[in-house]
């Protein structure tokens, strides 16, 4: 039997891996979006490539963070179900004890 408190350091650990998932995941689009000193130097003469990239970099780090939010919910919904299921167990066995 997997005690309540393992599980909660198995949620841990996953709510960690999976924020440290989203940071890596901003960072990069992050970077990807920054532009280059040459982009940089240029004034409004920006090509429409260099925009598409940006925008399409910009909508890649929005859902990969809208990702990481939902993963990050499910699993702390998860964690509440498993919490409840061990205290109506832990209730039960109690009840089962006590009719004894």
């Amino acid at each position: 039997r997997v005690s309540l408190e393992a599980m909660r350091v198995r949620e841990e650990e996953e709510e960690e891996r999976l924020e440290a998932m989203r940071r890596e995941a901003e960072a990069e689009a992050t970077r990807r979006m920054t532009p280059s000193k040459a982009a940089a130097g240029e004034e409004n003469g920006e090509d429409e490539d260099k925009r598409a990239e940006r925008e399409r970099l910009a909508a890649e780090k929005q859902e990969a963070l809208l990702i990481a939010k939902e993963e990050v919910a499910r699993k702390r919904w998860l964690d509440e179900e498993r919490k409840a299921a061990e205290e109506r167990r832990e209730r039960e066995e109690k009840e089962e004890e006590e009719r004894r």
